[in-house]
């Protein structure tokens, strides 16, 4: 009993004092204890009695087993606080756990970022550096530039004072206005300044990264590590970028010494240009005076020349055709006369053919010398009015040259049309007497003459034709011997005269040469004189030299 009590203080004890960690073992305890006390009075009464003892120990153990079951329902409900607690707990420690994940993700979300944008601006200015580079090339090359043109200046500098000036030329003009060293100078210019707005954005840029790094390093280790390695890349970009600048200042400085020594050259070839300009504009208005009198001198002795021959010529040429009109020449000696004038127009026009082609030659130079007078500046002007004046003659003398070629053609073909006239007239003329003679040979053939027969005579012997036929005489008239003459030009001569084959306007004589006339006689008409013997005659006016001309009739 006494057993039992102990037992329960302990589990009293354990229930009122003990914690969540002794409730199990204060359970266990009371258990134990509980079945000992059954057991115990198990053996005291045995199966058959001890009721009285029984029912004492019964009074005692109601109690205890009432505060045990209270006991139990208080470790219960203490067991279900404490689960339900240690739920609560860690619940709480994984919503915990849950929150620094999200937090550790969001920052290494926001350090990737982070990141990422710090890696951007040092692609950018890795890219902005490159820009610089090929900028700096391409000073590089608008400093080669420069050099050459300080060659070429220097060059033609030289060349002016080694020839005191006599050695300008006009393309040493365009050398000097040439804008190619000026656009020269605005291009590196751009250049230059696009080279300088790359270099402060790649600065700036760098700047802004290495600030970002450095705010990265602030966010725990994982920043630290990423921040140092961006931060590296920066140190490397800040050394080149420094490397750019410096080397840009060098090529600055050589490209400024250069493009100095050139401007210089420049001014000092401009006032050299300057002293051989105006000695060459002298010379060359020497020289346009030169041309201008040779020109006009080859001009005039060109026109008195071909002038007079061409006159001669045309004084021939009326002699002929006033002897083909008056028929004081053969046919063949005419025809000599004509192939002697073809020949002889022909070479006067060779020789004024050469004779314009030596003008032609003055003229070609003489626009040569007027162009180089208009490319001089405004300062410098040449007087090319004498010059033009002259040109404008050698015009009219050409126009007079080709009149006087004009009349010389159009006289030979009248020449030539009035020997064609004439051989027709002749031809004919011979047809004509052709004709008479056969007519009074057939007379004199067929006579008829009486036939007179004998009794003992052949009766067909009166038509046997006589062994020689007997020519009837006729009287005989005296005959007068007149040298032969051409007959009149036709009708068509005169519309030759009037307009000659070849020319488009009508071409006029020469003073001395009349004009051709027209007049009605023709073929058939003078065959009808001719078969007219003793008509009158009338004299006609010569076409060419004025005179009266005889038209004969007929040929005895």
């Amino acid at each position: 009993m006494r057993h039992l009590l102990q037992q329960a203080e302990i589990v009293l004890s354990a229930v009122m004092g003990g914690g969540p960690s002794t409730s199990a073992a204060a359970a266990a305890a009371a258990a134990a204890g509980a079945a000992a006390g059954r057991g115990g009075m198990h053996q005291q009464h045995g199966p058959y009695g001890g009721l009285g003892g029984g029912a004492a120990g019964d009074a005692i153990l109601d109690p205890l087993q009432q505060q045990l079951l209270q006991l139990e329902q208080q470790q219960q409900q203490q067991l279900q606080e404490v689960m339900v607690q240690m739920q609560r707990t860690q619940q709480a420690e994984r919503q915990k756990v849950e929150q620094k994940l999200i937090e550790a993700r969001q920052q290494h979300i926001e350090l990737q970022q982070q990141s990422s944008k710090i890696r951007s601006l040092l692609v950018s200015c890795e890219a902005g550096l490159a820009e610089v580079q090929r900028g700096i090339k391409e000073l590089k090359k608008g400093e080669t530039l420069i050099e050459q043109t300080t060659l070429t200046l220097e060059a033609t500098l030289q060349r002016l004072v080694n020839s005191d000036g006599t050695g300008f030329d006009m393309g040493d003009l365009g050398i000097v206005d040439d804008k190619t060293y000026l656009d020269t100078k605005i291009m590196l210019g751009r250049q230059l300044q696009g080279v300088n707005g790359l270099l402060g954005k790649v600065a700036a840029g760098l700047e802004e990264a290495e600030a970002a790094a450095t705010r990265l390093s602030l966010q725990g280790p994982s920043g630290r590590q990423v921040a140092e390695q961006l931060l590296q890349g920066c140190a490397d970009i800040q050394l080149a970028l420094r490397t750019q600048e410096e080397h840009l200042r060098d090529v600055v400085a050589a490209l400024e010494a250069k493009q100095i020594a050139c401007d210089k050259t420049m001014q000092e070839l401009k006032t050299a240009i300057e002293a051989a300009l105006a000695k060459y504009a002298e010379v060359l208005q020497q020289q346009v005076q030169q041309q201008q009198q040779q020109i006009m001198a080859a001009a005039e002795a060109l026109l008195a020349a071909a002038t007079a021959d061409a006159e001669r010529l045309k004084q021939q040429l009326d002699a002929e055709i006033n002897k083909l009109v008056s028929g004081n020449v053969s046919t063949d000696l005419a025809n000599e006369q004509l192939r002697v004038m073809q020949q002889a127009v022909a070479a006067w026009e060779a020789a004024v053919g050469h004779s314009v082609a030596a003008i032609d030659t003055l003229l070609d130079a003489a626009a040569s010398a007027a162009a180089s007078a208009a490319a001089l500046p405004p300062p410098h002007v040449v007087d090319t009015s004498g010059l033009s004046q002259a040109v404008q003659q050698t015009h009219e003398v050409k126009k007079a040259i080709r009149k006087q070629r004009a009349e010389l053609q159009q006289m030979l073909g009248v020449m030539s049309a009035q020997l064609r006239e004439g051989q027709r007239q002749q031809q004919q003329q011979q047809m004509f007497q052709l004709q008479q003679q056969q007519q009074q040979q057939h007379q004199g053939l067929f006579s008829i003459q009486p036939i007179k027969q004998g009794p003992t005579s052949d009766p067909y012997s009166g038509y046997l034709l006589p062994s020689q036929v007997q020519q009837p005489q006729q009287p005989q008239q005296p005959q007068q011997h007149m040298p032969h003459q051409f007959m009149h030009p036709p009708q068509h001569l005169g519309r030759l005269l009037q307009h000659p084959t070849g020319f488009t306007q009508q071409q006029q004589y020469p003073a001395g040469f009349p004009q051709q006339q027209q007049h009605p006689a023709g073929f058939p008409q003078q065959q009808q004189q001719m078969q007219q013997r003793g008509s009158s005659h009338q004299p006609q006016q010569h076409p060419f030299t004025g005179g009266p001309t005889i038209d004969w009739g007929g040929v005895p």
